[in-house]
C-alpha cells in the first residue's frame, strides 16, 4: 500500500470512528482537508500487521455491555469469508469470543458488543482460508461491574421467554441443555443483558432472539469441565437435571456445580448466582424476579442477607438457597446468614453443602486488681459468640455441611493485685483477646465498679481463631504454672467462654454465651430446639428462639 493510500485509509478511519489520525510527512491530505492531530485520542494502528490490512477501535476503554466500533481496511478483492474476531490479549487465534464477517469493499465499520468480563482485549483480522490473524487492532480495556448471572440447565431444552423485569447490572445468561432451546428475551431491562451463552450437544440448533447477535454464543462442540465429582460426566459439559450431588452414573449428566463452575470461567467470578435446573423442558414466561428465587452461593461470602440478595420482594415468596461455599460473619453482632426482611407468608429452603459460621465473641478485659478488703475486682465478662443462621420466616434446612455458632469470649480475671484478659471465642472471624487490665480511668472505674484498686497492669488474652483463644495468665512466682490470675479461655465453635480463675473470696467473671447455630425467632424450622454437639458435629451451638 502506497503512502497516499495509507493517508486515505486514515481519512476513512477518521470518518468512520470520529477519531482523528495524522498523515505523516510526505503523505497527501484527505479530500484536500488538513487532518488535526489529537494525540490523546489517536488511534494506534497495528505495526505487526500486513500493510494491506488495518483495524482500529473507537476507544481504548469500554464498559461491559456497551458497543465497540471497529474500522477495517482491506484489499477490495478480499474474500467474503474473511472475518474479524474479538479476543482476549494473549489468547490463540482459535479462541475468539465473537466474530463478524467482513463485507465487500475496501473499508467499513463493524460493531461488537463489549465482553461481560473485565480485562484486556483486541480485535484480529483473519483472511480466509487462513487460521492465523494478519492484522491486530489496538488493545483496549474492558471495565465490568460484578455480573448478575442467571443459569438454566436441563435435558429437554424448550421454547421459553426470559423476561428481564428487574434493573440488574451486567446480566449474563448461561444455558446448558441437551436438546435444542428456542429462547426469547424481553422486558423493560433487556438492554442490561451483556452475554448469552448456550452450551449443549444441539446448541447450534438453538435460537436466541431479543438481543443483538453479537451478545450470543452457541457452543455445540464438547466443552471441558474443570470441577470433578463422583458419578458425573467429568470430561465435558453436557447438561444438568437439578442434582448437586449425583449418586449413580447412568444419568450421564453433569452436576449443578459443574455447570456453575463452567459458566463462571466464561463470565467471571461472582459470590451468588441464580440457577434453575431440572430434567423437563422450560416453557412459557420466566421472569427474572422469579428466577432469582433459585439462589446459589458459589464463592465464600460474609454477612449474607437473603432478602437483599433477591431484591427484597414486596410479596410473599418461596426462596430456595444452595449454600455451596462458606458463609461467615465478620462480627459477633451480625449473623453469618439471615433470611432478612422477607414479606410475611414467605418460606425458605436452605440446602447447606458447605459451612455457615458465626463470629467469635471477644474476651473480657482484666479489672483493677482488687484484693484484701476490696469487695469487687470487676474483671469484665466475656462477650457472646455470634449467630450462624438467623431466621425471620419459616424454613426447611437440609444440612450436609456445618452450621456453627461462634464461641463465647473468656471472662477477664482480676484480684490479688493481678489482672488477666479473657481469650476470644472461635469463629469465622475469631473474637479479640481481652485487654490485660481495665481501660477505664479512675473516675470511670469507680462509676462502673464502685471501687478501684488502681492496678493497671496485666496479661492480655489471646485472640480466637479456629479454636478459642487462651486466657491471659499472670504471676507464676514458683515457675510451676501456679498463676495468681488466669483469664478464661474463649469457647470453641458453638461453646461458651470459660470463667476467669477466682482469687480469694472474689467471684470470677463469666465467659460469654455460645453463639446460636440457628436462631429461629419463633419461626418453625425442621431442626428441634436444643444444645447441639460441642465436638465436631454438623450443628454446633444452641438452636431455638
Amino acid at each position: 500500500m502506497g503512502k497516499n493510500s495509507r493517508c486515505e485509509m486514515r481519512g476513512m478511519l477518521m470518518l468512520l470512528t470520529g477519531v482523528m489520525t495524522a498523515c505523516v510527512a510526505g503523505e497527501s491530505e484527505v479530500g484536500g482537508m488538513a487532518v488535526t492531530v489529537m494525540p490523546q485520542q489517536e488511534v494506534q494502528l497495528s505495526q505487526s500487521a500486513s500493510s494491506n490490512y488495518f483495524l482500529a477501535t473507537d476507544s481504548s476503554t469500554y464498559s461491559a455491555g456497551s458497543a465497540i466500533n471497529v474500522a477495517w481496511f482491506a484489499p477490495a478483492t478480499h474474500s467474503g469469508s474473511d472475518w474479524v474476531g474479538l479476543f482476549k490479549v494473549g489468547d490463540p487465534d482459535s479462541a475468539y469470543l465473537s466474530k463478524k464477517y467482513v463485507p465487500s469493499g475496501q473499508s467499513g465499520l463493524l460493531t461488537f458488543s463489549v465482553p461481560s468480563q473485565g480485562g484486556n482485549y483486541e480485535l484480529r483480522y483473519l483472511p480466509h482460508p487462513s487460521t492465523q490473524s494478519i492484522s491486530i487492532s489496538n488493545a483496549f480495556v474492558v471495565s465490568a461491574t460484578a455480573g448478575t448471572v442467571f443459569l438454566f440447565s436441563n435435558y429437554e431444552g424448550g421454547t421459553y421467554n426470559l423476561v428481564v423485569d428487574q434493573n440488574l447490572p451486567n446480566i449474563q445468561i448461561g444455558i446448558a441443555t441437551f436438546k435444542p432451546s428456542n429462547i426469547t428475551l424481553s422486558g423493560s431491562f433487556v438492554g442490561n443483558v451483556s452475554a448469552v451463552r448456550v452450551v449443549g450437544y444441539y446448541a447450534n440448533q438453538s435460537t436466541v432472539q431479543g438481543v443483538d447477535a453479537s451478545k450470543v454464543k452457541l457452543v455445540s462442540s464438547p466443552e471441558p469441565v474443570s470441577h470433578k465429582q463422583p458419578y458425573a460426566d467429568n470430561t465435558r459439559l453436557v447438561y444438568s437435571t437439578g442434582d448437586r450431588v449425583l449418586s449413580w452414573m447412568s444419568k450421564g449428566s453433569n452436576s449443578m456445580t459443574q455447570v456453575e463452575e463452567y459458566f463462571m470461567s466464561k463470565f467471571g467470578e461472582v459470590s451468588v448466582l441464580s440457577h434453575m435446573s431440572r430434567y423437563a423442558a422450560f416453557s412459557g414466561n420466566i421472569p427474572f424476579s422469579a428466577a432469582r428465587l433459585n439462589m446459589v452461593v458459589v464463592r465464600d461470602t460474609v454477612n449474607l442477607d437473603l432478602a437483599a440478595a433477591v431484591g427484597r420482594p414486596s410479596g410473599a415468596v418461596t426462596l430456595s438457597v444452595d449454600v455451596n461455599a462458606t458463609v461467615g460473619a465478620t462480627s459477633a453482632l451480625t449473623p453469618a446468614l439471615t433470611t432478612g426482611s422477607l414479606a410475611a407468608g414467605s418460606t425458605v429452603r436452605i440446602n447447606n453443602y458447605a459451612s455457615i459460621v458465626g463470629a467469635g465473641g471477644a474476651g473480657g478485659s482484666g479489672g483493677n486488681g482488687g484484693s484484701g478488703g476490696w469487695p469487687r475486682a470487676c474483671g469484665r465478662n466475656g462477650l457472646a459468640g455470634g449467630t450462624a443462621l438467623f431466621l425471620t420466616v419459616p424454613a426447611t434446612i437440609s444440612n450436609r455441611g456445618s452450621i456453627w455458632g461462634g464461641g463465647g469470649g473468656g471472662g477477664g480475671g482480676s484480684g490479688c493485685n493481678s489482672n488477666a484478659g479473657g481469650g476470644g471465642g472461635a469463629g469465622h472471624v475469631g473474637g479479640g483477646g481481652g485487654a490485660g487490665f481495665s481501660q477505664f480511668s479512675n473516675a470511670e472505674e469507680l462509676a462502673f465498679c464502685g471501687q478501684d484498686n488502681g492496678v493497671r497492669s496485666g496479661v492480655p488474652g489471646e485472640a480466637g481463631g479456629t479454636a478459642g483463644g487462651g486466657g491471659g495468665k499472670e504471676d507464676d512466682y514458683d515457675g510451676y504454672r501456679s498463676y495468681d490470675m488466669i483469664g478464661g479461655d474463649g469457647g470453641g465453635y458453638g461453646q461458651p467462654g470459660q470463667p476467669a480463675g477466682a482469687c480469694g473470696s472474689l467471684a470470677p467473671s463469666s465467659g460469654g454465651s455460645a453463639g446460636a447455630a440457628i436462631k429461629r425467632n419463633g419461626h418453625v424450622v425442621n431442626v428441634p430446639d436444643g444444645i447441639y454437639d460441642t465436638g465436631a458435629g454438623r450443628i454446633r451451638g444452641p438452636v431455638g428462639s
